[in-house]
């Protein structure tokens, strides 16, 4: 099982750069944003693909950012994501994170 987290940030912050510099470990994998713009069905599936520790971009290709520094099929012992709050679709999601 991989350790898990989650980046919380708001526009212009730097997390960008942060999951850039993430990325560039072989320990770790972080996605994008991936519940931007996302319907509650998707968001389940993303949940649930993080849990079964499968690639989200089949579910959502924006989760690979701009700078191509995510490899999905790196075999990372740490996966995680950013998002801005008011992007969570439920309180529940939350819930599933923790």
């Amino acid at each position: 099982m991989r350790d898990r987290f989650f980046i919380l940030f708001e526009a212009r912050s730097g997390s960008s750069h942060l999951v850039s510099l993430l990325n560039s470990s072989p320990n770790v994998i972080c996605y994008s944003e991936i519940f931007a713009g996302q319907s509650l069905d998707v968001s389940d599936q993303l949940l649930h693909a993080l849990e079964a520790e499968a690639p989200l971009h089949n579910l959502n290709p924006w989760v690979l950012d701009d700078y191509g520094s995510v490899d999905p099929e790196k075999e990372a012992m740490c996966v995680g994501f950013k998002a801005k709050p008011y992007d969570l679709p439920s309180s529940r999601t939350l819930d599933k994170l923790e």
